[in-house]
């Protein structure tokens, strides 16, 4: 089966698939034109010639029927593959309602494309002209290239690190950064975490782009570490839920620490309560691994979760990082301003270290220092950016 969005092209005259095969994957069209023709009295007919961006093959990915038609190569032709797990792992998680819905949907297609016979297919088939229709179609479309284009930019080169100082909330000195994602999107720009990481998560993706991002840090911080200003600072990287579940996570960052030289000691992984839910026999495991390497691990979001005091005891943790949500309240909420209070203390109670992320105000800062917080990041200090420069 061709791999996840893998990129084909097929010669004028060649066919993609034939009636009647194993359907395994779909298709997008990047390039070129395809003709789509099934046999209806022996003889092949015409049911339409798809253009760039059109979505075909996609009937054999929900059931496990065969192909229903035979797609050829018109022009020379690049298609982009959407293989039959990937539509599979969606479907399994969308409501079984719609689950039915696409299933009954794609069998009364099959009905009608049956029926079609030479007098009715020259036009080709009925397209819905519903604006919204088309709209959904349009935001598939581009979601399925946008991850193809995803899964390639650690290859290309788009992809960066960018850096947001971490300040000592005693003497604002730099104490840390905090490396964080960024893609140099050839038609779309500088793209933040917000945008990419979505789709790198629910796609997978994530997996492959994450040791990308500790490759590089590792890298960063070894030269980060030979530079006399920078000696005591450390390095945060976060860690998302697939990765902590891949099984050579431990082994890959080991091999990164190697070939980088970079101290372990500094290097900082930061993990989301959520991403300690699934399993947390397995995260305990893999946090056990990745601890006995000498990094050291900071719960994130801290305070958002129900039960974010009981994981400070089950999980190998050296520090908190307080969710910005209260840093942003807590001058004006009282129930803010208890949290904060909290986990200041607890953090020193269980001596943990402690960051305050999404500083904006110099009475956040201020506040938070009072309370005995170690560590701030936030516009305050400094935006995020591409090297590891210190404050100014």
């Amino acid at each position: 089966m061709p791999s996840i969005l893998e990129r084909l092209v097929f010669p004028p005259g060649i066919p993609i698939f034939r009636e009647g095969e194993p359907g395994d994957c779909a298709y997008v069209i990047e390039r070129g034109r395809v003709e789509i023709t099934a046999l209806r009295g022996g003889r092949p007919v015409r049911l339409a010639v798809l253009g760039e961006r059109e979505l075909f093959g996609e009937m054999a990915l929900v059931d496990d029927r065969v192909r229903s038609a035979t797609a050829t190569a018109v022009e020379e032709t690049e298609v982009v593959v959407v293989p039959r797990e990937r539509i599979r792992e969606e479907t399994r998680r969308a409501d079984p309602l719609l689950h039915l819905l696409l299933r009954v949907t794609l069998d009364r297609l099959r009905e009608t494309s049956s029926r079609v016979g030479p007098e009715h297919a020259a036009s080709g088939p009925e397209r819905p002209g519903d604006p919204e229709y088309e709209a959904m179609r349009e935001r598939a479309i581009g979601r399925i290239k946008l991850e193809q284009e995803l899964r390639r930019a650690p290859e290309t080169g788009e992809l960066e690190l960018w850096y947001q100082p971490i300040v000592s909330l005693g003497d604002r000195s730099v104490a840390g950064y905090e490396a964080l994602l960024r893609w140099r999107h050839p038609a779309r720009g500088l793209l933040g975490p917000g945008e990419l990481v979505p789709v790198a998560e629910e796609t997978g993706a994530i997996v492959e782009i994450g040791r990308w991002v500790l490759e590089r840090a590792c890298a960063a911080l070894a030269g980060l570490a030979a530079d006399g200003s920078g000696a005591a600072t450390y390095l945060s990287v976060n860690l998302s839920a697939k990765q902590l579940a891949e099984p050579r996570l431990a082994e890959g960052l080991a091999a990164a620490l190697r070939a980088s030289g970079a101290p372990p000691e500094r290097l900082v992984l930061e993990i989301t309560e959520s991403a300690l839910m699934d399993d947390p026999d397995a995260a305990r495991a893999t946090l056990t691994r990745l601890r006995d390497l000498g990094v050291r691990l900071y719960l994130d979001d801290f305070g958002t979760g129900y039960s974010s005091l009981s994981y400070l005891h089950r999980f190998p943790l050296s520090g908190v990082k307080l969710d910005r949500s209260f840093v942003a309240s807590m001058l004006g909420d009282p129930a803010s301003a208890k949290v904060v209070r909290a986990v200041a203390g607890l953090a020193r109670q269980l001596e943990l270290g402690s960051v305050a992320e999404g500083i904006e105000e110099e009475a956040q800062a201020a506040a938070l220092a009072e309370l005995g917080f170690e560590h701030g990041q936030g516009y305050l200090f400094a935006r995020p950016g591409p090297d590891l420069a210190p404050l100014r």
